[in-house]
């Protein structure tokens, strides 16, 4: 039997194709409205971005996309972004033994001193800041400035234990010349070079997403947006890395895989596994 389909349901179907359709473009684009007024506490998103982390050789990696929030009114000043980051096979991951590293970038109303953007951990512990520059002719930065930060690894077993992490960016006056972090800049499209004070160093060369020192479009396989936004601030996560693998030693005839890591990671421990791992001896310091 050939079943009729109604207008009204081919005008349901076409509608929700439609809507499926914009927000997938509107995913990509990574474009967001300011949702929260700015005397908004941290802990109150404007945009919630999620990623997934993606196995490379011996170590996860994240390399996210630019995420911008446009104002609309008086909302989006004083932006903030959380970043949910998927942990791939959390148990086999997890624990891990050393810090974890996060490179993340921002650009828009940051032109002076005051004006920055605190980073937190999933427990909105500080873990660090990107101060506004007041050294750009204008207000409005166009090009990213990065910082990268560290998780314990005590911190990130505890916090990604469910298989999620979260980040978050914070932009709000930190004690300076300047005001609210606003919504009047442009930040044009890519490609837009690094900016950040003191270049690219350490890890940074092998991970991030900048080629030659430059951040290309997304169109062209980088995180910045491929037409400028309007009204708005960006940030973006460079680099995510942590390594593969669990713990490989013993403690007390006991694999470290099969151990509750929180219980070894209250006060400061230090593992310190021996070279042929067979023998490793922790530190407790209280």
């Amino acid at each position: 039997m050939i079943k009729k389909t109604t207008p009204s349901n081919n005008y349901l179907k076409t509608s929700l194709y439609l809507v499926l359709f914009f927000f997938s473009l509107n995913s990509y684009a990574q474009i967001f409205p300011g949702l929260g007024a700015s005397n908004n506490t941290v802990g109150n998103p404007d945009a919630v971005v999620a990623v997934t982390a993606v196995q490379n050789g011996n170590i996860y990696e994240v390399n996210g996309v630019e995420a911008c929030i446009e104002g609309v009114g008086g909302l989006g000043q004083n932006p903030e972004w959380r970043f949910d980051i998927t942990i791939p096979n959390v148990s086999d991951v997890l624990p891990v033994s050393e810090d974890i590293e996060i490179r993340v970038c921002r650009r828009g109303d940051f032109g002076q001193s005051g004006e920055g953007v605190i980073i937190y951990d999933e427990n909105f512990v500080q873990v660090g800041l990107i101060p506004g520059q007041n050294s750009t002719a204008f207000d409005c930065t166009s090009g990213p400035i990065c910082i990268t930060v560290n998780i314990s690894s005590c911190s990130f077993n505890s916090q990604a234990s469910d298989g999620l992490f979260s980040l978050t960016l914070d932009a709000r006056n930190i004690g300076g010349n300047g005001g609210t972090v606003g919504t009047f800049c442009d930040p044009p499209a890519g490609p837009q070079n690094d900016l950040t004070p003191g270049g690219c160093t350490g890890d940074c060369p092998t991970y991030t997403q900048a080629v030659g020192g430059t951040f290309l479009s997304q169109n062209n396989g980088g995180p910045i947006v491929n037409t400028d936004a309007s009204n708005a601030n960006c940030a973006f996560i460079d680099y995510f890395i942590y390594p593969v693998g669990g713990l490989e030693f013993t403690i007390d005839g006991t694999d470290a895989d099969s151990l509750d890591g929180e219980n070894y990671c209250v006060g400061e421990s230090l593992f310190i596994p021996s070279a042929s791992g067979s023998r490793t001896t922790i530190y407790d310091f209280y």
